[in-house]
């Protein structure tokens, strides 16, 4: 027990000390952010099919936070899916930080690489548990300082500062999914054909929905 709590107290200090780095790059460059065009893929559609396989344990972030917070227990109620516990505690954590609904942020994770820390969409262009797009790598290290897009910390870290700023600019939970899921342009295109949801918002919607009654 005191392992775990040792382990849990590291993660949410990890996730604190990177939201107090991030906070001033993230306000300097929150004008910038806002107009910046989020890129994605193909990818969800051609792993739509592809069969889960159970996560490997990544510690690689935790192992490099300092052990200073022994002093308290920290619980989150995590899910039956396949990853990881301390994992699992970092994706709440993180979804927490940015203001996401957990469910949300597990939902996009199973339909994205059902769980796969591994996966790489078919073109290569798509990396992680929630198949960040190439195309991004640029201004999400320069945001987020990150060099490892396919470590599932740093990818979950990723994909909810990406849903942060879909959340931003376009407040409603499907027009964020269809942006999330095609790129900004695409999903634009869409909404100008009065299109506002797509068969990725309703799996989403569907996987939240399963999530949350796991909980109650």
């Amino acid at each position: 027990m005191e392992r775990k709590n040792l382990i849990t107290c590291i993660i949410l200090f990890f996730v604190i000390y990177v939201s107090v780095l991030n906070t001033t790059s993230y306000i300097e460059n929150k004008a910038v952010s806002k107009y910046i065009v989020i890129n994605h893929r193909v990818s969800a559609e051609e792993v739509e099919n592809k069969p889960c396989s159970d996560a490997e344990q990544t510690n690689s972030l935790i192992q490099n936070a300092s052990p200073i917070l022994n002093t308290y227990e920290v619980k989150f109620d995590t899910f039956d899916v396949p990853l990881d516990e301390d994992l699992q505690m970092y994706i709440i954590a993180m979804a927490k930080t940015y203001d996401l609904d957990p469910t949300l942020v597990f939902a996009i994770i199973r339909k994205e690489s059902c769980y796969n820390i591994e996966a790489v969409s078919p073109g290569g262009g798509n990396v992680g548990l929630m198949q960040i797009n190439y195309s991004n790598f640029g201004w999400l290290r320069r945001d987020l300082g990150i060099t490892d897009f396919q470590d599932p910390y740093s990818n979950v870290h990723a994909g909810c500062y990406i849903l942060s700023i879909l959340f931003e600019k376009y407040e409603d939970t499907d027009k964020v999914l269809m942006a999330y899921n095609t790129g900004e342009g695409t999903a634009q295109a869409f909404w100008q054909r009065g299109i506002f949801t797509s068969h990725y918002t309703h799996i989403i919607h569907r996987y939240m929905e399963e999530l949350s009654i796991e909980t109650e």
